[in-house]
């Protein structure tokens, strides 16, 4: 995210901003703590720690030589619009930094796309007690270069049930559950689900969860209700959900999203066919990121905690380190993070009807 849209979002001018990212004086205590809590809180942590060019860190607890270290490694681009614009990783990244600090721990960022040799890097880190990985995919070569290392890995949200892996997750067939018991409730009956076509663990298993869900709450599965936002376009274009929108005979009452930024573009292009959002049909989304707070009308999601992943993705390094003393069975370990219903404007009660 850019500094100027990060003051947009804040209500505060783009001096300000700057004033605050470059550790500059001219505001005052309370303004600063105040900018820098709420910073954090929508998942952007990571750009008080940057310089204005992103390339110098700054207010970071100094490294200490003395102690291990723990390396957060990115498999992702570092310039993803994913990341820039919805934050999951950055507040991941930002709870694993603060556990680390909590267990006298250095945190050290990589970006395997800057490193020819994963290994030497690892070395040149010191004592390493192991690695949190964040990657849209696990492949065979990944993994094999991972245990090449000899050290602990955990990765961030991965759903590949054909590898065996310690990962911490966010809780999607609860996320879904909770939702779909919600909409319910509300007087839905008829739901549909909106992805983005990534191909994805996670995009997979919160497709797989929706339809549990319906299962669960004995709900009808259409799959004229499914629909594709078409993964080779803009960010914000809508005209392939538009086309699928005009060319069905019946919307559901309400549509489901893989994540908020979907969930966006699906009211956008409801509208534009003619759709009032919520009064024709609701839209959910996932995530509870930032464009949830700011969208027109203001989305209804779930809330991941991403400091929370973060914080455990950390602990569990600590732990699979104690572990390696002891006799205990050396399984993989994954754990869920459940997540919590944000009710907000985009979603319209069925039974006052």
């Amino acid at each position: 995210m850019k500094s100027k849209d990060l003051a947009q979002l804040l209500g505060v001018s783009p001096a300000t901003i700057s004033l605050l990212l470059n550790h500059k004086p001219g505001l005052s205590q309370t303004l600063r703590e105040r900018l820098t809590q709420q910073i954090i809180e929508l998942g952007y942590g990571d750009m008080l720690m940057e310089h204005g060019n992103g390339t110098k860190r700054k207010n970071r607890q100094p490294q200490d030589s003395s102690r291990p270290s723990i390396i957060y490694l990115s498999y992702r681009s570092k310039d993803s619009e994913w990341e820039d614009m919805y934050a999951f990783y950055s507040g991941v990244l930002e709870g694993a930094q603060q556990e680390a600090q909590e267990t006298d721990c250095n945190l050290l960022v990589l970006y395997r796309q800057g490193e020819s040799d994963l290994a030497r890097a690892v070395r040149r880190a010191g004592d390493v007690l192991g690695l949190i990985v964040a990657s849209d995919d696990i492949t065979e070569d990944m993994l094999q270069e991972l245990n090449a290392l000899g050290l602990p890995v955990v990765f961030i949200d991965a759903f590949d049930p054909t590898q065996a892996v310690n990962a911490v997750n966010v809780d999607n067939r609860q996320s879904f559950y909770i939702i779909v018991d919600y909409l319910k409730k509300l007087g839905h009956r008829e739901l549909g689900f909106v992805s983005s076509g990534w191909e994805t663990g996670s995009a997979e298993e919160r497709r797989i969860s929706f339809r549990r869900a319906l299962k669960d709450h004995h709900l009808r599965d259409k799959k004229e209700y499914y629909f594709v936002v078409g993964r080779d376009k803009g960010p914000m274009d809508t005209s392939v959900l538009e086309e699928q929108f005009r060319s069905i005979e019946d919307m559901p009452t309400a549509l489901l999203a893989e994540n908020d930024k979907e969930a966006v573009r699906t009211i956008m292009a409801l509208r534009k066919v003619g759709y009032r959002v919520p009064e024709d049909v609701s839209v959910v989304g996932f995530d509870d990121n930032p464009i949830s707070r700011v969208s027109d009308p203001l989305l209804t999601t779930v809330r991941s905690s991403r400091h929370r992943i973060g914080r455990e993705c950390v602990a569990l390094i600590m732990r699979l380190n104690r572990l390696e003393h002891t006799n205990t069975v050396r399984q993989p370990m994954k754990i869920a993070i459940s997540t919590e219903l944000v009710e907000r404007d985009s979603v319209a009660d069925r039974t006052q009807a």
